[in-house]
């Protein structure tokens, strides 16, 4: 993944951590990115997560972040899913 794609799955998720008004738009468009990468994937399933406030989100998103031995984003995901 470059380093625009990166940046492009961080800015969507801080949108929705931010509750920017276009935070859906560039999940959307961030989107297809996580069919080419773990943690992209990870990053977006925490987002919808966090944007729907759905735990089966971030349940997918904990999941990832521990096969990619992920354990700081690990562990903001899971006290993100405590706080609903």
């Amino acid at each position: 993944m470059d380093p625009g794609q990166r940046a492009g799955t961080a800015g969507a998720e801080l949108a929705v951590a931010a509750g920017l008004p276009d935070a859906t738009d560039l999940l959307a468009a961030a989107t297809p990115l996580a069919e080419e990468n773990a943690w992209t994937a990870a990053c977006l399933a925490r987002a919808r997560g966090r944007l729907h406030e759905d735990g089966s989100e971030l349940a997918r998103s904990i999941e990832a972040w521990e096969r990619l031995d992920a354990r700081a984003e690990r562990a903001d995901t899971e006290t993100l899913r405590a706080q609903l």
